[in-house]
């Protein structure tokens, strides 16, 4: 038979895991909206509606739809991260590892055209926001880029 505190501990850890499940519905049901009608056009309503939440808790776990929307630049860079070191193997030449990563870049941001939409959008209007967009990731990943490039022999780019 199982003690009142195992039961308690087990709720909880329900808990936890429902909001992280419920938290990522939001940030992806606002991805969509966001980048299918716009950030001001879309209400945290609609947002909770299409991830089959309560409008509160967007305000409960995000503070604002601001925070939401912060909340999609940082997961989405996060995310990223993770797969560029997941998915990049180390190569035998710093050419075919330039390769690599543009290559994968490019399928990246095919991949991301609803974020860009948003980011993009976003980043022009709101000058936070475009910090936050330079802080996070592209800006980032150009400074790797650079060095990168600035480290490959001139007949790596002729070819």
């Amino acid at each position: 038979m199982r003690s009142k505190q195992q039961a308690a501990t087990d709720l909880n850890a329900r808990r936890r895991h429902g909001r992280a499940d419920r938290e990522r519905a939001l940030v992806r049901a606002a991805i969509k909206l966001f980048a299918s009608h716009g950030y001001e056009a879309t209400t945290t309503r609609e947002i909770a509606a299409y991830a089959g939440c309560s409008e509160g808790l967007i305000h409960r776990y995000f503070k604002s739809k601001e925070g939401l929307l912060r909340a999609v630049m940082s997961s989405h860079t996060s995310q990223r991260m993770l797969e560029l070191a997941e998915h990049l193997p180390v190569s035998d030449s710093l050419e075919e590892e330039m390769r690599q990563l543009m290559y994968w870049e490019v399928n990246r941001m095919w991949q991301d055209r609803n974020f860009l939409r948003i980011a993009l959008q976003r980043a022009m209007l709101d000058p936070k926001i475009a910090r936050s967009v330079r802080h996070l990731g592209p800006a980032r990943l150009a400074k790797v880029h650079r060095r990168s490039a600035a480290e490959l022999p001139e007949s790596a780019w002729l070819r």
